[in-house]
């Protein structure tokens, strides 16, 4: 008695089947990360680790806050939002757009005057120094990021109000969408100096001078996260926002320049 050979099609399809199987378990979801402009490049770091970790894999958007927030409340496609404040996170919370319980924070930032020349500086870091330096600089000398929808920049529209002089400097400053564009202008000589994230101070190989700001110009930039209700990877952002708390990546974000929450 003869056996019938399966149909090529047949053994076509259960191969098909088995690289499919085979290429979800290797790969597992894809996430999308709204992810602050200041964070952008510490995420680069992390997500080789994560991936490393996990069947999982991340696509980061990378844009200030407020224009993800926007992008977000108009239907934009994102798993996870890493967001430069927890404004925004509480914000789409209240409208419904993040799964319940999911909004923490993740680290917390600081505000930094930087310059590509120890000349274009405060002669000190006092806060005497700063406004003296402030209410004089020459116009259109210092980059700031949009106060409405970056959060660095309204840490730094907090600072020039702590010494009164946000209406009284408008001339010498320069405004950008975000604090990535800010660093960007300092570094190309476009400005003399600007109001960035310290972590962006450990960005590649530019060479940057800083000053910390005085204590109580501004309030703790406190940034947060959130999942958003329309993901289709619920496991895979789990998994994720779980990984930003573990060790290894919060020896990450530390080593960048922020503190832990």
């Amino acid at each position: 008695m003869c056996r019938r050979k399966p149909p090529k099609l047949y053994l076509l399809t259960l191969f098909w089947l088995y690289i499919c199987l085979l290429s979800g378990y290797s790969h597992g979801d894809v996430i999308k990360v709204a992810v602050a402009s200041n964070f952008q490049p510490t995420l680069s770091l992390l997500i080789p680790l994560f991936e490393a970790q996990s069947r999982h894999r991340v696509r980061s958007s990378s844009a200030a806050s407020g224009v993800l927030y926007q992008q977000i409340l108009h239907g934009a496609d994102f798993d996870v939002l890493l967001s430069a404040d927890s404004l925004r996170p509480q914000l789409l919370e209240e409208a419904g757009k993040i799964i319940a319980g999911s909004r923490r924070s993740y680290a917390i930032g600081e505000l930094v005057l930087a310059a590509s020349a120890p000349q274009h500086l405060p002669a000190g870091d006092s806060a005497a120094a700063l406004a003296s330096y402030l209410s004089a600089a020459p116009a259109r000398s210092i980059a700031v990021a949009a106060t409405a929808i970056a959060p660095y920049g309204d840490a730094t529209k907090q600072v020039y109000d702590h010494f009164g002089l946000w209406q009284a400097a408008a001339a010498s400053r320069v405004t950008a969408n975000n604090i990535s564009q800010v660093a960007n202008l300092i570094a190309t000589g476009n400005v003399n100096a600007g109001f960035i994230a310290a972590a962006l101070l450990t960005e590649g190989d530019r060479q940057w001078y800083s000053i910390s700001l005085p204590a109580g110009s501004y309030q703790p930039i406190e940034q947060q996260l959130a999942i958003l209700a329309g993901t289709r990877n619920i496991a895979a952002a789990r998994a994720f926002t779980t990984f930003l708390n573990g060790t290894d990546a919060q020896r990450v974000i530390t080593q960048r320049g922020y503190r832990l929450p």
